[in-house]
């Protein structure tokens, strides 16, 4: 086997493959850019060794009389800056790790990352026996996970006490996502003001807290009530006993104290005047006389029980005011209402037919309102009761 030597002081010099025969080996001794060649069966030149060494690539400047381009598989050391890159010629490029291959040391990634069943394992500042992996189920089609925009934690199902509130979008959380079985304290209400309660407000779409309750159906109290101040029963409103023995008390004012005003022998309405006064407020019981006096200063709610034919008078009425009487008449007895104490002409009548007084109930009780507009007293028949 034939050896060809080529000078070993010129550089980059390697022989051509058209002067070499099968078989036949070249060396180039040059220290900085030695090399062994051969041809191979189809007459290209191979260069196996060594690796080269230096800032420039092998053969960037062929010498001349020899073969020019570097070899596919030539290896080359690149110094450049003081650092170590490795290149491999392709036949038409330098390539390196750069790019291509990854560094130890760190490295930029431009193209996509593609890991057949491998993990990213995560060794920490400390080599030791702990580490995080990364890792993912199997597919079963093409997925995407998208990091956000932001800087955070990322949350996984086994972490607690990461999710804050600034998480969480408003709302985001409905009915469906609270567990049925949650309570919320009462501490965590907004709160409101002494002795107030929860409602829903006039639109029924939110709660408040108030303290005038509107109750638009049943109130269904199991206890006893008691109420501070005065008790208004309204419009076509009544006090039903819903069974036998039931009792209805109202404050006297004379005791101090609870009286018991009604005991239901029977399921009733309370509809006697006397007792809705009571619970009204304290009736005031006039005293039956040939004239007797209606004074507002006496109550808002008076009783008459008459004993024979009457013209009353007004005492003391003030305009504004206003007064509910009660004419308890068993015997069929009638009242003027022509004295000049009422305004002139008497009273002046806002109801009943020809708006004129009203005749009295021979069996329970009459009910008249009585105001002041001015200088006249207006009287208006409320109806009959009991």
């Amino acid at each position: 086997m034939a050896l060809q030597h080529l000078r070993s002081s010129t550089a980059s010099k390697r022989p051509q493959p058209a002067g070499m025969s099968d078989g036949q080996l070249a060396i180039n001794t040059n220290t900085a850019s030695p090399g062994l060649f051969f041809k191979d069966s189809a007459g290209a030149l191979i260069k196996v060794g060594p690796v080269h060494v230096g800032t420039t690539a092998p053969n960037a400047s062929p010498a001349s009389g020899g073969q020019t381009g570097n070899t596919v598989g030539e290896q080359w050391l690149d110094t450049t800056g003081g650092g170590y890159v490795f290149k491999v010629w392709d036949g038409s490029a330098w390539r390196s790790e750069t790019g291509e291959f990854v560094n130890v040391n760190g490295d930029t990634m431009t193209g996509d990352l593609v890991m057949n069943n491998a993990n990213i394992v995560f060794e920490g500042a400390t080599a030791d026996n702990f580490e995080t992996t990364l890792t993912v189920t199997d597919p079963t089609a093409d997925r995407t996970i998208t990091l956000p925009d932001v800087s955070g934690t990322v949350v996984t199902t086994g972490d607690t006490g990461s999710v804050t509130s600034t998480m969480i979008a408003d709302g985001t959380i409905v009915d469906a996502d609270i567990n049925a079985s949650a309570e919320i304290a009462v501490s965590k209400l907004a709160d409101g003001t002494a002795r107030q309660l929860l409602q829903t407000d006039a639109a029924g779409t939110g709660v408040e807290w108030t303290s005038n309750i509107d109750i638009p159906g049943t109130l269904d109290v199991t206890g006893a009530a008691t109420f501070d101040s005065t008790v208004t029963i309204g419009g076509s409103a009544a006090l039903v006993a819903s069974a036998i023995g039931t009792t209805v008390q109202a404050y006297d004012a004379d005791t101090a104290k609870l009286d018991v005003i009604q005991t239901f022998t029977a399921v009733q309405t309370l509809t006697d005047p006397a007792i809705i006064g009571t619970i009204l407020e304290d009736v005031y019981t006039i005293s039956d006389g040939a004239a007797f006096e209606v004074d507002p200063g006496n109550g808002s709610v008076q009783l008459i029980t008459l004993g024979a034919n009457r013209t009353p008078k007004a005492t003391n009425f003030a305009a504004g005011e206003s007064i509910t009487l009660m004419v308890d008449d068993g015997t069929a007895y009638t009242l003027t209402w022509t004295d000049a104490t009422w305004g002139t002409g008497g009273v002046k009548w806002t109801s009943g037919t020809g708006k004129t007084a009203p005749t009295l109930a021979t069996s329970g009780y009459t009910v008249i309102q009585f105001w002041k507009v001015g200088s006249q007293v207006y009287g208006a028949y409320v109806g009959d009761v009991g």
